[in-house]
């Protein structure tokens, strides 16, 4: 994600312009409003850290994009709201 303003808190060593963040894809057999947002769409994320999420450690990731898988810290998005 290419990130426009942090409201609050801070990114720590993440790099501010663009961040990599899990989200749910599909929760109860349908998929999620964030899960249909098109690239490029604006969204409001609640990032915590994913190594702080202890209850994901069993979720696939799928980091399909070279980019996703080149490093730097994972953020989750604790919020499921859809585009803002």
């Amino acid at each position: 994600w290419r990130v426009e303003r942090v409201a609050v808190g801070d990114l720590g060593a993440s790099n501010t312009a663009g961040v990599r963040v899990a989200r749910w894809a599909i929760l109860d057999g349908g998929a999620t409003a964030a899960a249909q947002l098109a690239p490029g769409a604006r969204a409001r994320l609640r990032l915590e850290p994913y190594d702080a999420q202890p209850q994901l450690e069993s979720v696939f990731l799928s980091l399909d994009e070279p980019a996703a898988r080149a490093g730097g810290e994972l953020w989750f998005d604790v919020g499921l709201a859809g585009a803002s």
